[in-house]
């Protein structure tokens, strides 16, 4: 209101903007009732503008119409019969156990790729979950578990494979066990000479217990 105190004084756009320590641009749009004092313009658009016209009209054929009235008046859309087709998409890392997690379950992969970052998609309205590799290759196709139900689904083959790679882990050679033989000639023939100087030497007698 200042801004137009002054310029009916006579100041001019400059003079105001310098007095009010703001832009000329602010000063002329204030002046030309493009903004108003008090009114912050959002800078995001106005959903209400392209029903501006039906709105007018609504309101010229009954001036007191309220917009809750207006709002229980309008005939809603019925909810459509299935969801709308979105689909969530993840990124999870493969354990040391060839599963991945999603939903408080873990679905299983092929062995050998732990530690890969792979892509989890599940769409909307459908029980099935698709694994695919960062390429964009589909690995496997999994039947969704409730969520957080702690399973692991696992598919056959998958369990095969975890199997043969687990079990790969462990020798088929048969122990190579030492033979118990005994001694041979020379062994014997060396022993007593080797057991006598290694054996500690006894006395003859025995000293006489003191009284």
């Amino acid at each position: 209101m200042e801004a137009h105190a002054l310029f009916k004084r006579g100041w001019s756009i400059s003079a105001i903007a310098r007095h009010l320590d703001c832009d000329r641009k602010i000063v002329r749009s204030y002046l030309s009732g493009d903004r108003v004092a008090g009114v912050r313009r959002s800078a995001a658009p106005d959903p209400l503008v392209p029903f501006v016209g039906y709105v007018k009209a609504r309101f010229v054929d009954d001036p007191h119409l309220t917009v809750g009235e207006l709002a229980d008046a309008e005939q809603l859309m019925s909810l459509p019969p299935v969801p709308y087709p979105a689909t969530i998409e993840v990124v999870r890392p493969v354990d040391d156990r060839a599963t991945i997690a999603f939903r408080g379950n873990r679905y299983s992969v092929n062995p050998g790729i732990g530690g890969t970052q792979l892509t989890l998609r599940h769409r909307l309205g459908t029980t099935t979950l698709e694994v695919f590799t960062p390429a964009g290759a589909l690995l496997v196709a999994h039947r969704l578990a409730p969520a957080g139900a702690g399973a692991v689904v696992r598919t056959p083959s998958h369990r095969a494979a975890l199997e043969a790679a687990v079990l790969s882990q462990f020798s088929t050679e048969p122990c190579d066990r030492k033979a118990n033989r005994p001694p041979g000639t020379a062994a014997l023939a060396d022993g007593p000479g080797c057991w006598a100087a290694t054996e500690p030497s006894r006395p003859s007698t025995w000293p006489a217990w003191p009284r």
